[in-house]
């Protein structure tokens, strides 16, 4: 998944995260909802949720919303159901706020409302199975229909991008210099070598290292005709 972030109004904690419908036990990351990639926003999960914004004294808070389209009678789910925020540490937190249908993680017990006696947000992690209505596994209420994974990519890093393959040595680290002296060395080996069987390359290579450039031009055309062309 690709992330691209718009964190205006609030920084920057190089967070993603998702909840990605499960349909027969199976991801459909096509239908995935964004969660909120700032600290403080909110997404409102129920029958009746829609996006909005909240007034606080720092700043505006951007509410988007999860609808459970939920056309049972009577409905599993409701108006007001649950909310994800994200919060000031980069942790998504879950707020169940349904006083007559359930919530659920990792199909655990059910979640009581967030203002009950003794009950918080709870924090979500890596891979938690969301479920929303419905009741507990294994009696006549349960249902599936609206259950989710809940996915989160990690903290950006910045590192350098390795060097594509073909490119020379970085000459400025240690390695790349004994890369480039020994690549050097053989090119002064196999020359040698050329010298030896060739005298017309002889004749260009000692000619330039003393500097006599006179007959370097009729010797280099002679070097090219020979067959074997070099750069010198």
């Amino acid at each position: 998944m690709t992330a691209v972030l718009d964190l205006s109004g609030g920084p920057d904690v190089g967070l993603s995260g998702w909840l990605v419908p499960l349909r027969g036990g199976i991801r459909d990351p096509s239908l995935a909802v964004r969660l909120p990639d700032k600290p403080g926003d909110v997404l409102v999960i129920g029958r009746l949720a829609k996006p909005s914004s909240r007034r606080t004294l720092q700043r505006t808070v951007i509410v988007t919303a999860l609808l459970l389209d939920d056309d049972r009678t009577p409905p599993q789910v409701s108006g007001d159901h649950a909310e994800i925020e994200l919060r000031e540490d980069g942790v998504w937190c879950l707020r169940h706020n349904s006083k007559n249908a359930g919530s659920f993680i990792n199909e655990g017990p059910p979640l009581h409302a967030t203002n009950g006696p003794g009950m918080g947000p709870r924090l979500l992690q890596h891979g938690d199975r969301l479920r929303f209505g419905g009741g507990i596994r294994g009696t006549a209420s349960y249902s599936d229909r609206f259950t989710y994974i809940f996915e989160k990519e990690e903290a950006y890093t910045h590192e350098s991008a390795p060097s594509p393959a073909g490119l020379q040595p970085d000459l400025s680290t240690a390695a790349g210099r004994q890369v480039d002296k020994a690549s050097e060395r053989a090119v002064i080996v196999e020359l040698e070598k050329e010298k030896a069987a060739h005298p017309a390359i002889r004749q260009v290579v000692d000619a330039e290292q003393h500097g006599q450039a006179g007959p370097v031009g009729s010797a280099r055309a002679r070097c090219t005709s020979s067959g074997r062309a070099w750069r010198l």
